[in-house]
């Protein structure tokens, strides 16, 4: 196997291709990405909003998952990655798109972690995942900025870095935020969100503040 295809997912340099559904979701390149499993979706919308509700994954007519909306989604490795996050916990399921097999699971405490490197027990085989989360253990002197931190787990190591660029140009909670993340060769982030443009920056800073206002080194 290509060695950047090994440790990126795809042979462009990039970690692998994420979505977030319904907001961030092109279903056409979704079912190209599951297709050799045999398996095609079927989205389904509420009566009321008539917006997109569930994303079903479909084997020879049969059902073998529904996604609820405000999920993300990864194809990795033979394997779906779904997670979700809200103030208290991270929630990351791991499917064989065979469905062969049981799915995995872990949870996450997210007011357990602190900024910097972190250790928790793992059993998804992860490598260079990524994703965004808010904690209070990001602050800022100004009431406008925002608590975003990225989240990069390899193994049983979780690392959690402020995303200052982000922050520091003070958000609108529910509006705009950060949703896609990859990771370049460089060791850039590459993203997109809601409301926002298509963004890069330096994943790691050289330094950042902690809630008790000491300073770490990453």
């Amino acid at each position: 196997m290509n060695l950047i295809k090994k440790i990126f997912g795809q042979e462009n340099g990039l970690t692998s291709k994420q979505f977030y559904f319904p907001y961030f979701f092109n279903e056409h390149d979704f079912r190209k990405l599951i297709s050799p499993f045999n398996l095609t979706t079927e989205v389904k919308f509420n009566e009321k909003t008539k917006m997109a509700s569930e994303l079903v994954l479909i084997n020879n007519n049969e059902t073998k998952l529904t996604i609820k909306f405000g999920q993300s989604l990864m194809i990795e490795n033979e394997n779906l990655t779904i997670w979700s996050a809200d103030k208290d916990t991270l929630t990351i399921k791991k499917f064989d798109l065979e469905f062969n097999s049981e799915s995995k699971i872990i949870e996450i405490e997210i007011p357990k972690l602190e900024l910097g490197v972190n250790q928790i027990e793992n059993n998804l085989s992860l490598t260079n995942f990524i994703t965004y989360i808010r904690s209070e253990k990001v602050k800022f002197d100004l009431d406008y900025y925002e608590t975003y931190a990225i989240i990069v787990i390899t193994d049983n190591v979780v690392e959690m870095i402020p995303f200052d660029w982000f922050n520091e140009k003070g958000g609108d909670y529910g509006y705009v935020w950060p949703a896609l993340a990859q990771i370049d060769t460089n060791g850039n982030l590459i993203g997109s969100g809601m409301r926002m443009e298509n963004f890069k920056t330096e994943l790691r800073k050289k330094a950042y503040n902690r809630v008790d206002g000491s300073t770490s080194v990453s």
